[in-house]
């Protein structure tokens, strides 16, 4: 998380440089949404929260995911106790104002912030209605899943809830399936390109 006094073109230098590390290492990065810990650092404003939203909006065009916090943020869910992952207000910023469309993925269900006095099922269900299109659930797998199940035939969740989370779900593999076959298409043209060079020696 960056300084409180950090401008909005150093945050995003910083998180793409984080994003870019890990996907030249092969891993799948996730951007952590995290107005809560940037509200949390010595000196922090209104203003350090401006900077900071700048600065992540024009960070994510290309990453695959992002994380909501577990924590709270009043200025953002307009809620004192509301956790990030849980507020439609938090996900509205994400789609409309920065225009993203990948994944949105939970908090950590099991996480205190986010569950308060609720059930793990019991934040699944909301996390979904929130908007979230995948859930990261450390523990209570069972119950998340059945709570859900419950819910989406209680129609509580929408079918259009459901279609639209899995439909980028699908979209965030299918670019996954893209790309490593790129790579590994590039990989067999270097090899065959060094094996043409050692016999013409």
């Amino acid at each position: 998380v960056p300084a409180s006094d950090a401008d909005p073109s150093t945050i995003e230098e910083a998180i793409q440089a984080t994003y870019s590390d890990m996907q030249d290492h092969g891993i799948l990065a996730i951007v952590p949404f995290a107005p809560d810990s940037v509200m949390a650092a010595d000196g922090a404003s209104e203003d350090s929260l401006t900077n900071y939203r700048n600065g992540f909006a024009k960070s994510i065009k290309d990453a695959w995911g992002i994380q909501m916090g577990s924590g709270t943020c009043k200025l953002i869910t307009g809620k004192e106790n509301l956790s990030l992952t849980l507020s439609t207000d938090a996900v509205k910023i994400i789609r409309n104002e920065m225009n993203y469309n990948g994944l949105l993925i939970s908090g950590s269900l099991s996480d205190e912030a986010i569950s308060g006095g609720s059930s793990i099922g019991e934040a699944a269900v909301q996390a979904v209605c929130a908007g979230m299109n995948m859930l990261y659930l450390p523990s209570g797998f069972a119950e998340a899943y059945q709570a859900v199940l419950a819910a989406a035939n209680e129609g509580t969740i929408t079918d259009t809830m459901l279609h639209n989370a899995v439909g980028r779900i699908l979209v965030a593999k299918q670019a996954m399936a893209d790309e490593n076959a790129a790579d590994q298409a590039q990989a067999e043209a270097d090899a065959k390109a060094a094996e043409e060079a050692a016999r013409a020696q």
